[in-house]
């Protein structure tokens, strides 16, 4: 019942700034974040960048807010795809249970910049799990009515 009532992560390697990471590629985030163990293991020591003229407010998927400590501007790379390179702002947090072993979370836009920027050819070498979260973006919303039916 466990397998199939939850999955497993959508987790692949990335490069920032050149220093290889495990993430989540996670389709359902609206920003991509670091902890802050995943920014200190970088060689390179980047400035955290302040974003308090924003005025930014996130929550997490159980609503409680979403505390950081500022931005970073970081050059992302996918190994097998390492031709590409996204210059993208990543969000530092602080480290929990969660990120421990997964410092870094792609969010929908990094995945869409992604899917922009990947041809045909690429498809082939492109890692399963941005082939899963590309392939989620492309899917139509519908509706679903709740049925107090059984399946077997």
């Amino acid at each position: 019942m466990y397998s199939r009532l939850v999955g497993e992560p959508n987790k692949s390697k990335i490069s920032i700034n050149g220093c290889l990471l495990t993430s989540l590629i996670d389709p359902g985030s609206m920003v991509t974040p670091i902890t802050e163990t995943g920014l200190n293991s970088m060689s390179k020591k980047l400035e955290v960048l302040p974003l308090d003229t924003l005025g930014l407010k996130l929550s997490t998927a159980d609503g409680s807010l979403l505390k950081y400590r500022g931005y970073i501007e970081g050059t992302l790379c996918v190994p097998s795809m390492s031709h590409i390179a996204l210059d993208v702002p990543i969000l530092v947090i602080k480290d929990n249970s969660f990120n421990r072993d997964c410092p870094v979370i792609v969010c929908t836009n990094v995945i869409r910049l992604m899917r922009d920027m990947v041809s045909q050819n690429d498809s082939d070498v492109m890692l399963g799990e941005w082939n899963i979260a590309i392939a989620s973006l492309n899917v139509t919303s519908f509706a679903a009515k709740l049925s107090n039916k059984r399946t077997s």
